[in-house]
């Protein structure tokens, strides 16, 4: 049913840490274990509006209007200029 290949891939992506698991180790080790759990906390939080967003069903409205989706962008916070890089000027001391 399944090819070889799929499950070996299945099982590298599974067994691959993500990056809130690297997060949270790294600072334990660093930091200690109250870090580390705020820190898994954390991570767990940023993961609740996407969770919400799926659902109350905003995925797939954002995957099929181009509207929709656009309209959410123009709300959205826009990045502020100043924290961005500007190759022109001097760089601060």
């Amino acid at each position: 049913m399944f090819s070889a290949e799929f499950l070996i891939t299945s099982l590298v992506v599974v067994l691959i840490p993500g990056t809130g698991v690297i997060f949270t180790v790294s600072t334990g080790l660093s930091r200690g274990r109250r870090a580390s759990f705020f820190a898994s906390v954390g991570c767990t939080l940023g993961i609740v509006p996407h969770l919400l967003a799926t659902v109350l069903g905003l995925a797939a409205i954002m995957h099929t209007s181009a509207l929709a989706f656009a309209a959410r962008r123009a709300y959205s916070s826009p990045a502020v200029p100043a924290n961005q890089a500007n190759p022109a000027s001097p760089m601060p001391r």
